[in-house]
């Protein structure tokens, strides 16, 4: 293992729930679980393109610059970025009954592990703005965080496609904030204290 990927490995497990709140990271870590051998970037790409509308070369290029480093610190995946191959790590979220298949309404128990913490981050994003706020601008903020600095614009298109299908609805739901999708403004609750919201959300699954 080189040395670039042991100083990974010994990455703080704080940031894992950021890391899986993507939904091409835990792609990774999904396919990476299914099949034990070292995957390529590129099969990686091509995997997750098949699944969904992206571009294989464009995935390719998200991978390298910043989902595999975000799930390498993690411990999460070992990655050789010489080589260009990925695999798996012996990190206990690897566990079967973590990855277990999607229910029928498409949500699953891996998933669900992380969404407290990526609402959390949501939230606080929201409510860090004297006012209204647009999803774009949230999705940049978030952005920020998940890049330690000016992230791609491929990046911030991927987290305001996840805020408006996904986040935001589900702080809608709680009364947390306010959404309109017509013109992507957010405004939040002041009334509504974060940690009671998640524990409702919570307790509605």
């Amino acid at each position: 293992m080189s040395t670039e990927r042991n100083i990974r490995r010994g990455g703080s497990s704080t940031r894992i729930p950021t890391a899986l709140s993507e939904v091409t990271r835990r792609q990774v870590v999904q396919i990476l679980h299914e099949d034990t051998r070292a995957v390529s970037i590129h099969d990686l790409a091509e995997q997750i393109a098949a699944t969904s509308s992206a571009d294989a070369d464009s995935l390719r290029v998200r991978l390298h610059h910043n989902h595999l480093p975000k799930l390498a610190e993690c411990g999460l995946v070992d990655w050789n970025s010489e080589s260009g191959m990925v695999s798996t790590t012996d990190h206990p979220v690897y566990e079967t009954e973590r990855l277990e298949e999607p229910t029928a309404n498409g949500d699953d128990r891996f998933t669900r592990a992380f969404l407290d913490d990526r609402l959390s981050e949501v939230l606080a994003a929201v409510r860090s703005e004297n006012g209204p706020v647009t999803r774009e601008s949230v999705a940049r903020k978030l952005a920020r965080q998940e890049s330690d600095g000016r992230p791609p614009e491929e990046l911030v298109e991927d987290i305001a496609v996840q805020l408006h299908h996904q986040d935001l609805p589900k702080l809608v739901e709680s009364d947390t904030i306010g959404y309109d999708p017509s013109d992507g403004t957010v405004t939040h609750r002041s009334s509504v204290k974060p940690t009671n919201v998640l524990h409702e959300i919570a307790s509605n699954r």
